[in-house]
This record gives C-alpha cells, structure tokens and sequence, in this order.
C-alpha cells in the first residue's frame, strides 16, 4: 500500500467521503457547463442585437449622407457604428470557443492505475484532485468570458450615451442657438 501524499488534501479521505466528494465534482462540472452555454447565448443574443443597431444606424447615416440633407448626424452616425462594431467584437469574443473542463474521463485514463494495480481508494483520491483543478481551471475560463461581455455592455452603453448626447447637444445648438446667441 503506498503512503498518501502529505500535500494531498484528499489523503486523509474515507471512500464513503470520496465516492461523495466525487459524485458532487461531477454534479458542479455540469453545472458550470450549463451556465457556460447560458454565457455564451447571452453574448450571442447581445451580438445579435448589436448586429441589428449597427445595420439600422448605418442604413440611416449613409441616407444621411447621400441625400447631404445633414452631413453631422450622417457623420455621427457612423462613429457610433464604429463603436457598437467594438462592443460587438467584445460579444462575439466573449462567446468564442474555449477550453473547458467535462465531468467524467475516458476508460483510457485509467490504464497505468489498472496496470500498476493501484487501489481503488488511491485513484479516486487522484481524481477528486483533478477535479478540483478543473472546476478551478473553468471558474477562471467563466470569469473571463463574463468580462468580456461585461466590456461590451459597457462599451455599447458609453457609444450610445455619448451619440446620444452629440445628437442633442446638436439639436440644442441648432434649435436654440440663436435664441440664446443672437
């Protein structure tokens, strides 16, 4: 029997421990990937709606421009174009393919254990450790992506409130500058 390792948090672990240890590892490695692929659709969704304002903006800036009945909002138009293409590549980003972590392993990987002829108790202990970092490797992958949208939320809240604020400091100036600058 070999000694356990004084470094391994799980030596001291009784099967019963174990067995659960493991079956909740599996249970929260599901879970992650649930949330994971819910991240995921809400950036794309987020992207999608992204994609429809910067094809109706667009469409509206280049009539703008082309008829030159008001060349600023044509021009304001496309800046805030540019801006929400930013926060749509953040979405997109957000949602790309990453590596992640799956409950389970193949029957390959355990081969050297059946080989070596290592007790049962000894390789669960192995595998509560490897899950572990895996539910830690994905914890960092989710945070990441959460950031990125989060980025492009921001981005396209900051585009469409400074817009916003260009379009009215214009028809402010416009309608009201002469009344208040004669």
């Amino acid at each position: 029997m070999s000694n356990p390792d004084i470094d391994d948090p799980f030596a001291a672990a009784s099967k019963g421990q174990l067995e659960q240890m493991l079956a909740q590892a599996e249970s929260y490695l599901n879970a992650q990937l649930h949330s994971g692929t819910a991240a995921d659709q809400r950036a794309l969704v987020f992207a999608g709606f992204l994609a429809a304002t910067v094809v109706a903006v667009g469409g509206g800036a280049s009539a703008l421009l082309v008829s030159a009945n008001n060349l600023f909002l044509g021009y304001l138009g496309f800046l805030t174009v540019g801006g929400l293409l930013f926060a749509l590549g953040q979405a997109v980003h957000a949602a790309r393919p990453v590596s992640f972590e799956y409950a389970g392993n193949s029957p390959a990987q355990w081969a050297e254990d059946v080989r070596l002829s290592k007790p049962v108790i000894e390789s669960m202990r192995e595998q509560a450790s490897h899950y572990a970092g895996m539910i830690a490797a994905n914890n960092l992958t989710l945070e990441a992506n959460g950031k990125w949208l989060r980025r492009s939320q921001v981005s396209a809240l900051a585009v469409l409130a400074s817009s916003g604020l260009a379009y009215l400091a214009f028809f402010l100036a416009r309608d009201f500058g002469p009344i208040l600058c004669p």
